[in-house]
């Protein structure tokens, strides 16, 4: 799996959870060491965040998706169901969006 968001923090909870779900992982920072990485190392699944530097997940998804079709999932405080955003990634090739958490814990 390849972990793509600007936020470190971020790819290492990614991370954790996939490594400890038996999956390998690489990361990727921004947009275009996505493209980069996904190109050289060929995952099965991206993670894809929406706004970072360089080159953002849209841009990313798009490149990605002409030179080697790959499933990926938007995780992204951006994506939610029917946000233009969300669309457009859906447009661009991503398979389905899954919002960041904002941090705020349901109290019951």
């Amino acid at each position: 799996m390849l972990v793509v968001d600007d936020s470190e923090f971020v790819r290492s909870i990614v991370r954790e959870a996939v490594e400890g779900a038996g999956h390998e992982v690489v990361e990727a920072a921004d947009g275009r060491e996505a493209v980069r990485t996904a190109l050289g190392e060929e995952p099965d699944v991206i993670t894809m965040d929406v706004e970072m530097p360089r080159m953002n997940g849209l841009e990313a998804v798009q490149a990605i998706m002409s030179s080697r079709p790959t499933p990926t999932l938007m995780l992204s405080s951006h994506t939610e169901r029917g946000a233009s955003v969300t669309l457009d990634a859906l447009s661009a090739g991503a398979v389905d969006f899954l919002p960041k958490p904002d941090g705020e814990a349901d109290r019951e």
